[in-house]
Parts: C-alpha cells; structure tokens; sequence
C-alpha cells in the first residue's frame, strides 16, 4: 500500500469514525500553528502558517507530516517494513525529537504528552516528549481516542466481530476512572461527561458517578459547550439540555440544528440552512446550502446556486463578502478540540488552493497545490 493511499485510508476511517461519535472538544486547547501542504505536484510536504509562511522540514517523498499542534508535529514513513511515525519539533529548522521515532503510532494529547504504540499488537504507551514512558495502558486492547480535556482522557476498546466500541475515561496521571463499558461518550467539558448504553444517556462527573439521567426519548448529539449540550427528543424536536439532563425545545421550528456558540445556533429548514439566536430571531435566513462559524459571530455560507460561491455574513445579517471560489472550507469550529488562526482553506480549481482570512481577503503567497 502507497503512503497516500495509507494516508487517504485513515483519513477517511477518522471521518466515519467522528461521524459516528460525539464532537468533542476540551478547555485550554491546543493550538494548530501550521498545516502540510504540497506546493506544486509531486513536490515534498511543507508546512504553511495562517500568514503563508513556509517552513520545509526536508521530508522526502515517502515522508508525510501532521499539522504542528503546539509545536510538534507528526512524521509518518514509508519504510520496507511498514510504516513508522516520529515526533519533531516545529523551529525555523525543524528536527526529529530524540527518542521519538520507530513508533508504529503517535497521538499528541497535549500538554507535552504522547500517546504512542510502538508495535500494532502493543500497548499504549503514555510518554513525555523526551521518549519517557509515564504510564502503559493495562490492556492491548486499549486506545486513546481524545486529547487532554480537563485532566481526564477518553479511552475505547473494539469489537471487531460485532463492530462496536467501548468506551470509559482515564486521568492523565494513568489511572483508570471508569472501565470501558458505555457504547458513547463525549469528552470532559465544564466537568462533566455524557455517556450511553443501550440507548440511554446519563451524565457523569469526573469520578465516574452518575449526576443526572436524560429522559429515554432525548439523544444528546454532542458534550457541553456554553452550558449546554445539543439534543433531540423524538425524531423532530431539537433543542438542548442543561447540567441537570432537563431538556429544553429550540423556540423556532427548525428540521435541525448543525452547531452553536452562547449566541448563536446555526439550523436547518427545508434542506437549507441559517442562523438564528437562542432566542428564536432569524439573524441569517435559511437560503444557504451550508453554513458554517468562520468566526465566534461571522458565517461562511455556500450559496445554493450551480454556480458556487459564499458569503461571509456578519451576526446582523449583512454580507462581508462575496468569495467567487469554486470550494470554500472554515478551519473555526466552536466544537473541535484544536483553535487556530487559520480561517479558510479554498480551492479556484482542481489543485488550485489558498487561503483567505475572515475577512474574505486572500492570503498573499498562500497559494498550493495539495493539502
């Protein structure tokens, strides 16, 4: 198997992997610094930062990196023997860490931290960035599947006969709080945790106690941010509960809600999509194809239109900008567990990408071929 191909393969198995869990997201993020790019075809992978610097790591062509998240990112190998992963360190010259390298897999968590296998049929091995090994994992079977989120990791197992994950959560000093049992759960997030099991949700505390049960007819679609947690009740009622699992219906009769800050709740009618208050005030209305935050209170919206294009519209409702590209993509997600600089990736043509900040301005110099 190509490197690419390995590459295009685990990207797509994380994609059905986060559309099958909970968004999660964590306090005191990590930051993405840096994205990998390839700046003309077939050429080696750089690094890009949100103001179109580049940095060339030296990776040769059966080299590909991650984003620098902190600093640090993530060196895969196509070797004879299989693939192996480093950790280097991001600088005006960047450099393998000593000690990180010949893994067969690397998770940064955060806080200097790495989860790593060394083998496919290891254990996960916790360990600092000088290679130190802080704590194993108890069982082969466990993974880590989140970063840092408030002191506490989510961990998982998989079934692979009946195709289904298990999951419970562990401190970051290595001990385990609770045993992978339940079948969902989001990260930690203003001290609390939902998890389910045979279509029941509870919400649990750091401990691992049980602080409060949702009713049987509401599915929570993500953790808590801003207080609160989106959910639906029924097939058709969305809205959202609080920390005490107390339901409360949205105000305006919307087909779904697709995310959500303190301000604002972006919704879907009729297979089009728009922006409302928590209130139920129309601020965007539901004409777009997509809308997604560029901004904590500024939209990248796609038109519905054969031609294409967006529009970035402000929290009143008025246009910032009329952005004439053929693909449009916001890297700003009030859920995901990374912030960053970078506002949005788009591409004019085939291998045709640039980057634009929030204000619909192309980034000068930031133009590549592949990312």
């Amino acid at each position: 198997m190509s490197l690419k191909t390995y590459i295009m393969k685990k990207i797509s198995s994380l994609l059905t992997f986060a559309a099958i869990l909970f968004l999660c997201s964590c306090s005191n993020k990590p930051e993405i610094e840096y994205i990998p790019v390839q700046l003309e075809k077939d050429g080696p992978t750089v690094l890009m930062n949100a103001k179109g610097d580049v940095v060339d790591p030296g990776l040769s062509k059966k080299e590909r990196c991650q984003e620098v998240i902190d600093g640090y990112f993530i060196v895969r190998k196509e070797t004879d023997n299989g693939f192996k992963e480093s950790v280097w360190k991001m600088s005006s010259k960047p450099e393998e860490l000593p000690g990180m390298n010949g893994f067969y897999d690397i998770r940064y968590l955060g806080e200097d931290l790495f989860a790593v296998r060394k083998k496919e049929e290891s254990k996960v091995d916790v360990v600092n960035k000088d290679g130190e090994v802080l704590f194993t994992l108890p069982k082969k079977e466990y993974s880590i599947n989140s970063a840092i989120c408030e002191g506490m990791l989510r961990i998982y197992t998989y079934d692979e006969e009946n195709y289904e994950s298990k999951y419970g959560f562990m401190d970051k000093e290595g001990n385990i709080v609770v045993k992978p049992s339940y079948t969902d759960a989001t990260d930690f997030n203003e001290g609390l945790a939902i998890v389910g099991k045979d279509e029941k949700y509870s919400i649990i505390d750091k401990t691992g106690a049980v602080v409060a049960k949702l009713p049987s007819s509401v599915v929570p679609l993500d953790g808590f941010y801003f207080g609160m947690a989106r959910a639906r009740k029924g097939e058709d009622s969305w809205g959202f509960v609080n920390h005490e699992g107390e339901f409360t219906k949205f105000p305006a009769k919307v087909d779904r809600i697709r995310s959500y800050n303190d301000d604002y709740v972006v919704v879907e009618k009729d297979d089009k999509e728009g922006v409302m208050t928590h209130d139920g005030e129309v601020i965007i209305r539901c004409k777009y194809r997509n809308v997604k935050f560029l901004t904590a209170s500024t939209f990248l919206c796609a038109k519905d239109s054969e031609k294409g294009g967006y529009d970035i519209m402000d929290s009143d409702g008025d246009r910032i900008a009329d952005l004439d590209v053929k693909r449009a993509r916001s890297l700003y997600d009030p859920f995901m567990q990374y912030t960053t600089k970078f506002c949005i990736i788009a591409e004019d043509g085939d291998h045709d990408y640039m980057l634009y900040n929030a204000k619909g301005e192309p980034v000068k110099g930031s133009n590549f071929y592949d990312w």
